[in-house]
């Protein structure tokens, strides 16, 4: 993807690589369940301290 940039193994290549990885985790783990809430397509996830009866098992 970045290959036009520069080669796969190279410095440039190894950094490119993280910050592709580095911005797909920041999108999975906070920007898109940020914005899923925000335009009420979820609900903020409640706690199990808000709500102990979900700890409980069967």
């Amino acid at each position: 993807t970045f290959a036009l940039l520069a080669p796969d193994e190279s410095l440039l290549g190894f950094v490119l690589r993280y910050l592709r990885y580095a911005t797909v985790s920041a999108w999975i783990g906070g920007i898109a369940p940020l914005l899923f809430v925000r335009f009420g397509l979820a609900n903020a996830a409640s706690t199990l301290v808000d709500q102990p009866e979900l700890a409980t098992t069967t």
